[in-house]
């Protein structure tokens, strides 16, 4: 009976021992599987920390080149209204010398035209005159 008994016992014992195996193999693959999940969380918490920095850090940039941007605009209005200011007074003063200078010539036009109508004038009474003395030269003569 021993020797009937006994290959079972041990039969039994080695299923035993095999089955004892298999509940602690899948007690640490349980353990290793809630490591594995806490790792990937904390993994993935850490790497939310790092993504939510760089999305204030690009909020920051976006917001100082925005500033950039608006500083920028600001300086070329200022560069514009001070160019119009330039072409303004640029055009007031060559406006005024431009009338200035047609005045000075329109008035010398205008005395230019009454220096050659008093030539013309003195040139006709020369010929009227030289006419009139050649007249009473040949009647002298005669």
């Amino acid at each position: 009976m021993e020797e009937d008994i006994l290959p079972q016992v041990e039969k039994l014992k080695r299923d035993r021992s095999n089955f004892l195996e298999y509940q602690k193999i899948g007690r640490e693959l349980e353990a290793l599987q809630r490591k594995l999940t806490a790792f990937d969380f904390m993994s993935s918490l850490t790497h939310s920390h790092t993504l939510q920095d760089d999305i204030t850090s690009v909020k920051n940039r976006i917001r100082e080149v925005d500033k950039d941007i608006y500083d920028a605009k600001e300086e070329l209005d200022r560069k514009e209204l001070r160019l119009k200011e330039l072409e303004d007074n640029k055009n007031n003063k060559t406006g005024w010398e431009r009338k200035e200078i047609e005045n000075r010539i329109k008035n010398t036009m205008a005395a230019l035209t009454a220096a050659e109508a008093g030539r013309d004038a003195m040139l006709d009474k020369g010929k009227e005159t030289r006419t009139a003395i050649d007249r009473k030269t040949k009647s002298i003569q005669s």
